[in-house]
């Protein structure tokens, strides 16, 4: 991907990434976190805001003006987390459907860039395939290849 990114701090051994959203109304401290889940070597990705008391919000709408900044600073992190985790794969989907419709346009535009470089599935109420444009998704798996 070759947008402009927020520059992020890496916490926690690369599983959790800060950065912040920054428009000239407000700054949004954001949090991306990779979790382990009950599949081996399966890490679910969350992108949430961090609230003043610490805890995080994955259903709220910042509306900052950049969200394409924030996605490409998402994609920036799935890279650098796959650099310290290569064999790990990365399951994610949205908080919303239409959340997780914004990553299938995102993933769409940007799959001849990192084809070569990433497998991406798509998630299917029976099935994992791999990603094709023009197909529903209820949820997406990121691996190195």
């Amino acid at each position: 991907m070759d947008k402009p990114f927020y520059e992020f701090q890496v916490f926690d051994d690369a599983f959790r990434f800060e950065f912040k959203s920054i428009s000239s109304e407000k700054v949004i401290q954001k949090a991306i976190l990779f979790q382990e889940t009950n599949l081996t070597n399966y890490y679910n990705l969350t992108l949430a805001d961090i609230l003043a008391d610490g805890s995080i919000d994955v259903l709220s709408k910042s509306n900052n003006g950049d969200l394409d900044k924030i996605l490409a600073t998402v994609i920036q992190t799935i890279l650098a987390f796959l650099v310290f985790y290569s064999i790990k794969k990365i399951v994610f989907t949205g908080s919303t459907p239409s959340r997780t419709r914004l990553y299938q346009i995102v993933l769409s535009k940007e799959f001849d860039k990192v084809k070569e470089k990433l497998d991406i599935m798509g998630i299917t109420d029976d099935k994992l395939e791999h990603f094709q444009r023009n197909q529903s998704y209820i949820g997406f798996v990121i691996s190195k290849k």
